[in-house]
């Protein structure tokens, strides 16, 4: 009995692993994203190692309303995912309580994103080099606020 429950358990398991990885494929990097044009330098082991050292310190908090929680890094892209700790409903009545716009919130949310990136001599250098980072705002009911991807470009 005890021999057909290992046997089942271990299918059982192989399935799951099989299933993850059907479902949640891993996305396919090129040689060519991972390396810069004239030299050797692999922007992808930098991004990775912009995740090694930032998550430990993670969560994170950067103002009373604002959390990051995660830290990812595909290929060259490094992803940072924040959240509010309010909900939409919350944020568009409060704004209107004080006569603020949403697009001005958001501009300046943008604005301080871009600010914190580029002007941190790491991640501008990492950007010179083709890297990028991306930065996903969600409310705290998971709902997507501002999604904003900062590139060398952007930071011009």
């Amino acid at each position: 009995m005890l021999a057909r429950y290992s046997r089942y358990k271990s299918q059982s398991s192989f399935l799951l692993v099989l299933a993850f990885f059907f479902l949640f494929p891993k996305p396919a990097i090129s040689a060519d994203e991972c390396f810069v044009k004239y030299s050797k330098t692999n922007i992808c082991d930098f991004a990775k190692k912009v995740q090694r050292e930032m998550a430990p310190s993670l969560p994170m908090q950067i103002s009373s309303n604002l959390v990051i929680r995660n830290i990812v890094s595909v290929g060259p892209l490094v992803q940072v995912s924040a959240i509010l700790k309010y909900d939409e409903i919350f944020m568009n009545k409060s704004l209107k309580d004080q006569g603020v716009k949403r697009s001005l919130v958001d501009a300046k949310m943008r604005q301080m994103t871009k600010n914190a990136v580029c002007s941190n001599d790491g991640m501008s250098a990492f950007l010179g080099l083709g890297g990028k980072i991306a930065y996903n705002y969600n409310f705290n009911d998971g709902k997507e606020y501002l999604r904003l991807e900062l590139d060398f470009d952007s930071c011009r």
